[in-house]
């Protein structure tokens, strides 16, 4: 359900981006937002193992 969650904070970024005017720093915080989520979805997927 974790990863299901992360899969969600992901698509609501990319919906975001979608509508947002591109702006650099707005556009940059989104990518380093979803840069943060995969990882720690990764990291949440390795710690089950």
């Amino acid at each position: 359900s974790m990863i299901r969650e992360a899969d969600n904070d992901y698509d609501y970024l990319t919906l975001k981006v979608q509508c947002t005017p591109v702006a650099p720093l707005p556009y940059g915080a989104i990518i380093a937002g979803i840069f943060v989520t995969a990882t720690s979805a990764l990291i949440i997927k390795k710690r089950r193992k």
